[in-house]
This record gives C-alpha cells, sequence and structure tokens, in this order.
C-alpha cells in the first residue's frame, strides 16, 4: 500500500512561495544592479530634524546603534557610545542611534536626559531595524566606507564593547587609508 503525499497547502505554500518571491527579487535586484544601501533613498530623519540621505555616509564609516529606553544593557552602553561618538568626530566615523520605543517624547526626554548628542532617530515603525534585520536589543550594525556590512553584534558588556571599540577603529583606520572618492554632484 503506497501512501499519498498531502498536496502543499496552509503556510507550507505560503513559505514555498515567499521563499522562491524573495529569491526572486533579490536575484531581480543584483541584476540590474541595484545596491542595498543601509538607509532608504529618501533617508531618515533625526529627532533633531536633520534629513539623513545615503550620500551623507558615503566614504564614512557607520555605526547604528539599535536600542530602546526600556533596555537596561542599551542604557548602560550609552556613556561608551558617547565617547566614541566625541572620539571620533574629526575622523570619517558617523554613530546614528536608532530608537524601537513607542512614544516618541519618551525617546526624546531620554536622550535629552542622558545627553545623547549625535544623531538619534526614533524608528517608530520600525522600518529601518527590519531593513537591517534587527530582532534584539541593543544590535551594533558596522557598515564600512563603501557602504558594506561588516560588523553585526547583540547585547552589551566588557567584551562586546572590546570587540566594537576594535572593529570600529579597523574600519576607520581602512577608511582613512583608502578614501572613497566622492562624485561631485552637478
Amino acid at each position: 500500500m503506497s501512501r499519498r503525499q498531502p498536496p502543499l497547502t496552509g503556510w507550507w505554500l505560503t513559505a514555498l512561495l515567499s521563499l522562491v518571491v524573495a529569491l526572486t527579487t533579490a536575484d531581480v535586484a543584483r541584476a540590474a544592479g541595484d545596491k542595498p544601501t543601509m538607509v532608504p533613498k529618501n533617508g531618515i530623519t533625526t529627532l533633531g530634524g536633520e534629513l539623513l540621505r545615503p550620500d551623507d555616509f558615503t566614504g564614512k564609516v557607520v555605526l547604528f546603534d539599535f536600542w530602546a529606553t526600556w533596555c537596561k544593557p542599551c542604557v548602560v552602553a550609552i556613556p561608551h557610545l558617547g565617547e566614541l561618538a566625541a572620539g571620533y568626530a574629526k575622523k570619517p566615523f558617523r554613530l546614528v542611534s536608532v530608537s524601537s520605543d513607542l512614544d516618541e517624547e519618551k525617546v526624546r526626554g531620554f536622550v535629552e536626559e542622558k545627553a545623547m548628542h549625535w544623531p538619534q532617530v526614533w524608528d517608530d515603525s520600525g522600518s529601518l531595524a527590519n531593513r537591517l534585520h534587527v530582532v534584539g536589543y541593543p544590535t551594533y550594525v558596522l557598515f564600512d566606507h563603501q557602504g558594506q556590512e561588516i560588523f553585526r553584534v547583540s547585547g552589551w558588556g566588557p567584551a562586546i564593547q572590546r570587540k566594537l571599540d576594535q572593529e570600529v577603529e579597523a574600519a576607520i583606520e581602512e577608511a582613512t587609508k583608502h578614501p572613497v572618492e566622492i562624485a561631485a554632484q552637478p
């Protein structure tokens, strides 16, 4: 007696179709020469009202800090992140913190209270976190001066701090040795 396989239905079919669409979309994007960017083409707006466009990051090492006010390790990391931002202010480096909190006023108050004087983005819709595949907090995503992701880590502690510092320093050193030619705007 042979056992007949049930037809692909329900979530199996949905999962299979999603995978096919994702792979096809990725192949089409690669074929078209689309290069994924760390921020959307229309940019992201900071809490201070500054619009950060992809061109603003050209030639710079960029560290995204995904955090939330309720996340204790995120809060513990703030002083060190401030030191990074200040210490590399004259280097090709940009730190951008991205809050996932639901309440913008809470984020604004927290940022003011903790003197977080580097670009802060309120990602209320989760679109930037989704774009960069962030699933936990804190998560740090480091891009080199050519816009390629080179390091990612979640959590905070002495070992993570040391590794993050090493990766940032090495990326900045590489950016300084081999700057990216920035095309003149017409």
